[in-house]
C-alpha cells in the first residue's frame, strides 16, 4: 500500500477527523466498510487539500504578476500618456487573459510554461495571448484614431 503524505499544513489527525465525521454523517447502512470508507476519504480529503493549495499558490504568483507588470509600466520614469492608457488597458483585460500575456510576453515563458503554470491547454493559452492583444489593440487604437 502506498503511504500518503498530507499537505502541508494539515495534519494526518486532522485528514483522519474530517474523514470520520464525513462517515458519522452518513447513515450507517450506506457504509459497507468503515475502515474502506475511512481510507478512501482521507485519500480524497488529501488530494482536495493539495489542489486548494496549489491553486491558492497560483492566484498569489499570478498577483505577483500583475503587480510586477504595472510596476514596469508606471516605472519606466515619468508616466506618458500612452503609459496610463496601456496600464488602464491592461488592468481592464480578465484576469486569465492579462496572466497568459504576462507570462509570455514579459517574463519570457513559453506557451506550454503557461499552460502548465495556469493548469489549462496550450490552445487555451493561445486563444487567451490573441484575446489579450485583441482587447489591447482595440483599446489602444482608439486612442490613436
Amino acid at each position: 500500500m502506498r503511504r500518503w503524505r498530507p499537505v502541508e499544513g494539515a495534519s494526518a489527525l486532522d485528514l483522519l477527523h474530517d474523514a470520520v465525521v464525513d462517515l458519522l454523517e452518513r447513515p450507517v447502512a450506506s457504509v459497507r466498510s468503515p475502515v474502506g470508507y475511512l481510507l478512501a476519504a482521507a485519500r480524497s480529503l488529501t488530494l482536495d487539500r493539495r489542489r486548494r493549495v496549489a491553486t491558492a499558490a497560483r492566484a498569489q504568483e499570478e498577483l505577483r504578476l500583475h503587480a510586477r507588470s504595472v510596476e514596469e509600466v508606471v516605472g519606466r520614469g515619468a508616466s506618458s500618456e500612452l503609459d496610463g492608457d496601456l496600464l488602464a488597458a491592461l488592468e481592464a483585460l480578465p484576469q486569465a487573459c492579462r496572466t497568459a500575456l504576462i507570462l509570455n510576453r514579459l517574463e519570457g515563458m513559453t506557451h506550454r510554461e503557461v499552460a502548465a503554470h495556469q493548469g489549462t491547454s496550450v490552445r487555451t493559452v493561445r486563444r487567451r495571448i490573441d484575446q489579450a492583444l485583441a482587447l489591447l489593440l482595440e483599446v489602444l487604437g482608439d486612442r490613436e484614431g
